[in-house]
């Protein structure tokens, strides 16, 4: 069953939501002026993998936050028009009044539901069809083709274990050990000594991913 949310129950949901988010997350706001908290939480999780993907409306984007977007390599697409205030993960999504614009967050009433896919799917199945619909319609950003593993200078986990004379399961065992990596439940997440180190998620086609690393990384 959906969640009424209003007012600073929105801004948290939001935040939880992003935090929750494991695969994918879709961000719809026409006014755009990112808190600091949101920034820092997008940040993590854009370096532990996270597919991100901005929509705004032409007219009323912030050019300081369409930057930020870009140096985070987020995709954010302007749409015209746009009046639709929708964030969605692989598992939740809110629908509200309520802008990702901290002078709404603070000032302004606003409402808003809370939807989530165990409970209500069909109900987030319409929502992503919109979504995606949404997603369509705005102009993708200009980008380069993405570099494969090798001519990036970095080894997938598998690729680095052949050449280290290991099999993966004994690399990851030794790098958790070492602290580059964290056992979480039945797979591994990069810590900050990871990223230190030049370990990044890479996202698949098929939106899996896959942790790579620096070419001579010897754990």
């Amino acid at each position: 069953m959906a969640e009424f949310l209003k007012n600073h129950g929105i801004t948290d949901a939001i935040e939880d939501l992003i935090r929750n988010a494991n695969r994918r997350l879709v961000l719809i706001s026409p006014y755009l002026q990112l808190s600091d908290s949101i920034k820092r939480t997008l940040e993590t999780k854009v370096r532990s993998g996270l597919q991100v993907q901005m929509v705004y409306r032409t007219d009323k984007r912030q050019p300081d936050d369409i930057q930020w977007f870009a140096q985070q390599r987020i995709p954010a697409l302007g749409l015209e028009n746009l009046h639709t205030k929708c964030y969605l993960s692989e598992s939740q999504c809110i629908i509200t009044s309520l802008n990702l614009y901290q002078y709404s967050q603070v000032h302004n009433l606003e409402m808003g539901v809370l939807i989530d896919r165990r409970e209500d799917a069909a109900l987030y199945a319409d929502v992503i069809q919109e979504v995606s619909f949404i997603l369509d319609m705005a102009p993708q950003p200009a980008s380069t083709p993405a570099s494969s593993p090798a001519k990036s200078g970095k080894l997938r986990e598998d690729q680095l274990a052949k050449r280290l004379g290991l099999d993966e399961t004994t690399l990851k065992t030794r790098m958790a050990d070492l602290g580059y990596l964290k056992r979480v439940k039945n797979s591994y997440e990069l810590t900050d000594k990871g990223l230190a180190a030049g370990g990044e998620w890479k996202i698949r086609a098929n939106g899996g991913k896959y942790r790579i690393w620096p070419e001579g990384f010897q754990p």
